[in-house]
């Protein structure tokens, strides 16, 4: 995220409106890495 871009600070305001954190997400977290469950691979 680009926190200098006033753009995309207004966008992600608007968009964690409709974001719900996980139960076990530090207070203010948003994005979390998570364990890859699928991997599609070229023939």
């Amino acid at each position: 995220m680009d926190a200098n871009n006033p753009k995309v600070q207004e966008w992600e305001e608007l968009m964690w409106k409709f974001q719900q954190a996980l139960p076990f997400a530090k207070s203010g977290e948003k994005w979390m890495l998570m364990e890859k469950i699928f991997e599609l691979k070229s023939l």
